[in-house]
This record gives C-alpha cells, structure tokens and sequence, in this order.
C-alpha cells in the first residue's frame, strides 16, 4: 500500500469516527470549541489504541518477521472485536488524561 493510499484510508476512519463523536460532544456540551477537543482527543486516543492493539495482534514467525492474523472468519473477528474495544478504552482513557491535565475539563457542561 503507497504512502497516499494510505493516508486517505486514514483520514477515511478519522473522520468517520470524529464527526460523530463531534456531534455527540456538541448535544451534551452545547459549546463548540469544547466539543472539539472532546472528540478530538477522543478520536486521537482511541487511533493511538486501535494501532497499538493491531500492533500487538500481529504475530511473528520463526525470522523474526511479522505476519498476519489467522485468515479464520472467527480469528478476524474476534481480533477486529479486540481492536475497536482497545480503540473504545483508548478514547476513554485520553479523554480522562486530558481532563485531570487542564485547568477547565473541557467535558464539563457550563
């Protein structure tokens, strides 16, 4: 996969996990610029987590090199069930980070 390809998927994935939460976050905030760090910690936390847990799904054979995944239906889908828990968790854990660091939480509704 080149460079470009990559990146649209990746910007693909983003947005559609920070539109939502963006619209989440404003029905509960009701403040935009609040609502736009929510779900951009959020969605930066949980794309942190869902790499690390790819990362660490990938398995190595025998060289030292990796492979991928067990090709099973049920293999994939269990690791993809792992993957967006770990992204969830990640999200969550960032958004709570990011609270106890600033002064106003932005999550707080004024």
């Amino acid at each position: 996969m080149n460079g470009l390809n990559f990146f649209l998927r990746a910007w693909i994935l983003g947005s559609l996990v920070f539109i939502p939460a963006f619209i989440i976050a404003l029905v509960m905030i009701r403040a935009p610029m609040r609502a736009f760090l929510v779900s951009l910690v959020f969605t930066v936390g949980g794309a942190l987590a869902f790499a690390a847990a790819v990362t660490l799904g990938l398995q190595r054979d025998g060289n030292g090199t990796l492979t991928n995944l067990p090709e099973t239906l049920l293999g994939n889908s269990l690791t993809l069930l792992y993957c967006c828990a770990a992204a969830v968790g990640g999200g969550v854990l960032a958004l709570w980070a990011f609270n106890k660091i600033v002064k106003s939480p932005p999550g707080q509704r004024f």
